[in-house]
């Protein structure tokens, strides 16, 4: 049986290439802007699809709420209907154990930290439960006014069928997105 994990590993790390390049070109844009909100000309805004984008955290007890999942998101290839606008909650449609077992980084990105994260974990999946090993960048970015999202670009490194089989689904819980995703690039420049 395959335990559940997440281990924080140093952001350096990935300067160091032990992400993939899209992951390492990520941080280095972070880094270059000092998380500042990338404006629409930016390769961060050019290749939008691969992130999921969330609200700071407001309750240490979850993950925050998402405002936009990336069609080509590893959550969006995961769980399929978090990438449709017309979902009220892709939040909700994540397994709240797992919410609660992957929060604290979202709680330091929410504070200004980029993290580096090494996750395993046995998941519920449209074709049981998989055991999942994912390596996942959480970068904080601050628009002009003092706002701030958490970009999330997460790369699935390990998957297979987990012995543990549950006997019954659990429930999702519902509840409306916080902010339209279309209009995340302009709110930096609102007042």
């Amino acid at each position: 049986m395959n335990t559940n994990f997440v281990e924080n590993r140093p952001v350096q790390e990935l300067e160091r290439g032990l992400s993939d390049d899209f992951g390492q070109l990520f941080y280095k844009h972070w880094k270059d802007a000092n998380g500042a909100m990338p404006d629409e000309d930016s390769v961060i805004a050019k290749h939008i699809e691969k992130f999921v984008i969330l609200n700071t955290i407001e309750n240490t007890e979850d993950s925050p709420e998402i405002l936009s999942v990336g069609a080509d998101t590893l959550l969006a290839e995961l769980i399929p209907q978090t990438a449709d606008p017309r979902l009220s909650s892709a939040r909700k449609e994540i397994e709240p154990g797992y919410r609660r077992f992957v929060r604290q980084s979202y709680v330091r990105a929410s504070a200004g930290e980029a993290r580096y994260d090494v996750i395993g974990s046995n998941y519920l999946l449209p074709g049981g439960i998989e055991w999942l090993k994912i390596e996942r960048v959480l970068l904080p970015y601050t628009s002009p006014t003092g706002l701030r999202w958490i970009f999330c670009y997460s790369i699935l490194r390990e998957k297979k069928l987990s012995k543990n089989q549950p006997g019954q689904l659990v429930e999702k819980e519902c509840s409306p997105l916080t902010i339209d995703p279309d209009q995340l690039w302009m709110a930096p420049f609102s007042t």
